[in-house]
């Protein structure tokens, strides 16, 4: 669908002289935020630290966005440009106001960051001319360095800024030859008006106005398809500022056409016109290995520690992979609180910390951390299903006076409650089954009831209660008879349970019958279905015909090798087995509310059971953190069953009878086959707690 070019440019411009600034604190005070003090380490000055300050300027209200703008573009023109390192705009501007900065406040702010100099300066626009000034000033003593003058267009700023940054740099050439630097035309785009697009987007961006942002930056993308920072613009408003992949109005019309992965395809194939942040940036956010995504995002916050997007990025790459790795939920909460320090208005960080503390039992920590999530982005679909989550969870209110706005929210909320009661997953299951049944009612549109339906299969899988999931199945089938998701989950129903062979291999007929036309969720559950059932001598060349082509080749690489181990591990060959499941989980991309056909935690603890039959007992342990929160559900139960035994094994008495109590709770009501696991189950606990007392 093409945008309408200049839409998202006028709506954008047209908000900028009531912008207010939403700046909260951590602690939830109004700014400024404390940042020294007693008890607050000192920030070492580090000489090559630069902080640029918003520029004061005088003209029409339509040029106010170049208080910010001038600063976004020297903060591309001058990192690493003569040595320099430039504090991220996000350090200050919370903290500035509105109002002018004289030089003692801004030494004081830039002392505070550990910047041995800063910038100021004033933008006038006078009609189609604009003339800037600039100075450096030493933060010691807020003694001036040096200070230049430039004019040009009002409509083509990046040359007069470029003419400002080298200006500004002349007196550290000396000091470091052979110091080069890009035009800013060669960072950002020859388009005065898509750069234009670019910086409002940017402005809107800080104040958390996603969807204009995004709007902003589509229609500058429109008008320079290379243009590689637009589209970590629009990668950040739609990750950091949406609960799903399109931004819609509430008519229904789409902000942007772009998925994240669009964007992030889009932006890697112009890599060479993002300065060298940035290029860091979108590189990482491109990774699709797991252990190379990590160590990026550790790479960002230790070369970056100043910047807010670096601490979120690893603190957001932590809280998807890492915890299914098996680390710490505090290694991702720390990178995003400190992300916190850096910008207070980040939406996204206070809710992943919301979701982390309440994870770490912290509940106290994690109402709190709501509240100012609440005053900061009241309206946020995400914050208003966690608002509810949180309720049911912590406060107990009945989730039949909990109604959500609408079948979408529902569903937010019960991929929230899998998070933050991970610690006891059958209550987390059971409310988030309440919630589900609420989208499947009778009077939301079929489309709606069929997607809650499909969400409840999944979540009574988990259960262990197949027959009424078949059900529920069925109904779906009802609403969507040719939804490929229904034919999906039919084929996965089978998969789990070993039930409903025939309906199971008519629908993968059918699902193999798309072609090129199946999505990769679509091809991932087939490959499994072929690895799962087919005949071994030909289930391998299966697999990789299924999963040849198409986006992701890394990921599809993975997903070959470990379904190629469960046909290895099916002939009976665990040794090989053991090596090749090991490659389905080196690669990652996010799934949301489609991850239950992806093969990854079921492959993830047949893995788990050869370690612990090779004594790998840590690294069994680890391998079932891959059913944490929505992405492993329906093998959760499995997963705690055997983390009891492992427990169990290795004399762990309190990790045990957690482990088996919490698959008991969860299987509590299964079908009478899955019984004898339970009574064993119980038997266990038993016989540990009497050990225990």
């Amino acid at each position: 669908m093409k945008c309408r070019q200049g839409a998202g440019l006028v709506y954008a411009l047209a908000l900028l002289p009531a912008f207010r600034l939403l700046a909260q604190c951590p602690d939830g005070s109004p700014p400024p935020c404390r940042t020294t003090g007693a008890g607050s380490p000192r920030v070492p000055i580090d000489s090559n630290a630069v902080a640029i300050l918003p520029f004061r300027v005088s003209g029409p209200p339509e040029a106010q966005y170049l208080r910010e703008g001038m600063l976004d573009l020297l903060n591309v023109a001058l990192d690493g440009f003569a040595g320099w390192r430039v504090l991220q705009p996000r350090a200050f501007l919370r903290q500035v106001g509105t109002g002018p900065l004289d030089v003692a406040q801004a030494a004081r702010l830039a002392r505070a960051a550990g910047a041995a100099t800063f910038i100021l300066g004033n933008a006038v626009v006078l009609g189609p001319e604009l003339r800037v000034q600039a100075e450096l000033y030493e933060s010691a003593r807020g003694t001036s360095l040096a200070s230049v003058r430039a004019r040009g267009a009002v409509a083509l700023p990046a040359p007069v800024a470029d003419s400002i940054a080298g200006g500004l740099a002349r007196g550290r050439l000396a000091q470091h030859a052979g110091a080069t630097r890009h035009a800013l035309e060669e960072y950002t785009t020859t388009s005065p008006v898509a750069l234009q697009a670019y910086l409002v987007a940017e402005q809107l961006a800080r104040h958390a106005h996603w969807q204009e942002a995004a709007e902003s930056l589509t229609a500058a993308i429109a008008l320079d398809s290379t243009f590689a920072l637009a589209y970590y613009g629009l990668y950040r408003a739609i990750s950091w500022g949406n609960s799903g992949p399109i931004f819609h109005e509430a008519s229904g019309r789409e902000i942007t056409p772009y998925t994240i992965d669009a964007v992030i395809q889009s932006a890697n194939r112009h890599l060479d016109r993002a300065p060298p942040r940035q290029r860091r940036l979108l590189e990482f956010t491109a990774a699709t290995n797991r252990a190379e995504a990590l160590r990026l995002a550790d790479g960002l916050t230790r070369d970056y520690p100043d910047d807010a997007d670096a601490a979120l990025e690893r603190g957001d790459a932590y809280f998807h992979i890492g915890l299914q790795n098996g680390e710490s939920p505090t290694q991702s909460l720390e990178s995003l609180q400190r992300a916190i320090v850096l910008d207070p208005q980040v939406p996204e960080a206070y809710l992943h910390v919301v979701q982390l503390r309440s994870m770490l039992g912290d509940s106290a920590g994690a109402w709190q951390t709501l509240g100012q999530l609440r005053a900061m982005a009241p309206t946020w679909e995400a914050t208003q299903g966690l608002d509810l989550a949180m309720r049911a969870a912590w406060h107990r209110e009945d989730p039949a006076t909990l109604t959500p706005a609408d079948a979408e929210t529902a569903t937010i909320i019960g991929r929230y409650m899998l998070l933050i009661l991970d610690r006891t997953p059958a209550r987390a299951v059971a409310l988030a089954d309440s919630f589900a049944a609420f989208a499947a009612a009778p009077d939301h549109p079929p489309a709606e009831r069929a997607t809650a339906l499909l969400r409840r299969h999944v979540l009574l899988l988990a259960q262990g209660r197949y027959a009424a999931a078949w059900d529920l199945l069925r109904q779906a089938a009802v609403e969507d008879a040719a939804g490929p998701e229904v034919l999906g989950a039919t084929v996965l129903h089978r998969l789990v349970t070993g039930t409903h062979e025939p309906e199971a291999g008519d629908a993968a007929r059918q699902l193999a019958s798309l072609g090129s036309a199946r999505q990769l969720w679509g091809s991932a559950v087939l490959a499994w279905w072929r690895a799962a059932t087919g005949p071994t001598d030909s289930a391998r060349a299966a697999v990789r015909a299924i999963l040849a082509s198409g986006e992701y080749p890394e990921f599809r690489a993975a997903l070959t090798g470990g379904l190629t181990g469960l046909v290895t591990l099916r002939a009976g060959d665990s040794v090989t087995a053991r090596r090749e499941l090991a490659q389905a989980n080196v690669a990652w991309i996010e799934f949301r509310n489609i991850e239950e056909f992806f093969p990854n935690p079921y492959l993830a603890l047949l893995m788990a059971h050869l370690d612990r039959r090779a004594g790998d007992l840590d690294v069994a342990g680890r391998r079932l953190s891959e059913t944490i929160g929505p992405i492993g559900i329906m093998f959760r139960a499995d997963a705690e069953e055997l983390r009891g035994q492992i427990a169990e094994q290795r004399g762990d008495t309190a990790a045990a009878i957690l482990a088996y109590r919490n698959f008991v709770d969860l299987w509590t009501n299964a079908d009478p086959e899955l019984q004898p696991r339970v009574t064993a189950a119980r038997a266990a606990l038993a016989r540990l707690e009497k050990r225990g007392g």
